[in-house]
């Protein structure tokens, strides 16, 4: 048997709203939950796509109760909304087959606060099998996370080979989305004469605004 931790709910508060980004209408949410042993606090603030979740009506002025249903497990959310905007608590109940699945694929003992983000952030066995198709053996839970987050996705990365950047790591990958070092940036950069300089200095570009 598994240690129980990696079974427990994991419960908080949130807050959410919905607001008009660059990328579309997205909620906007802050989540606080204490991990289930009651020694530490957790919080994060990120967008979503509204079709992330079932139930969701954030004008519904009044009780709410919505859900977010991924392979890790389900986070249900009470509370109350009005004009777009809501507050509650929420419960996350981990899925035991997911566990199952990933120590089959080389990931043991997930506690339910680990578990709790790879639901969050959508990391399902079919994404953790196509990381490895990339090229990347095991990455730690933490750069699936990550990958998930910034959008390191087969597109990107195909897109980045084609152009000569080889080798590539993780944190090359990571590190590229966050500062936005995309192919029209890459193109850009080589048409001023900057040619093979490797991903350190695309990103110094990038972050000094040179486009």
């Amino acid at each position: 048997a598994r240690p129980v931790a990696a079974q427990e709910q994991v419960t908080g508060d949130w807050t959410a709203k919905v607001r008009d980004t660059d990328r579309g209408r997205k909620l906007y949410l802050q989540m606080n939950m204490q991990s289930p042993d009651g020694k530490g606090r957790w919080n994060m603030g990120s967008d979503f796509n509204l079709e992330e979740f079932t139930g969701l009506n954030l004008n519904a002025n009044g009780n709410t109760q919505f859900a977010m249903n991924r392979e890790a497990g389900n986070i249900v959310f009470t509370g109350l909304v009005s004009d777009g905007k809501g507050v509650g608590d929420f419960r996350f109940t981990p899925n035991p087959a997911y566990l199952t699945a990933m120590r089959n694929l080389g990931y043991d003992d997930i506690k339910s606060e680990r578990m709790f983000s790879l639901a969050l952030h959508d990391v399902s066995t079919r994404f953790v099998q196509e990381t490895k198709s990339w090229g990347f053996d095991k990455l730690s839970l933490d750069k699936l996370i990550s990958f998930r987050i910034f959008k390191v996705d087969a597109e990107f990365i195909r897109s980045m080979r084609d152009l000569g950047l080889k080798n590539l790591t993780p944190d090359n990958l990571i590190s590229m989305r966050i500062h936005r070092v995309d192919a029209n940036f890459v193109r850009e950069v080589e048409a001023l004469g900057y040619k093979d300089i490797g991903v350190e200095k695309l990103v110094s570009l990038r972050i000094h605004r040179v486009d």
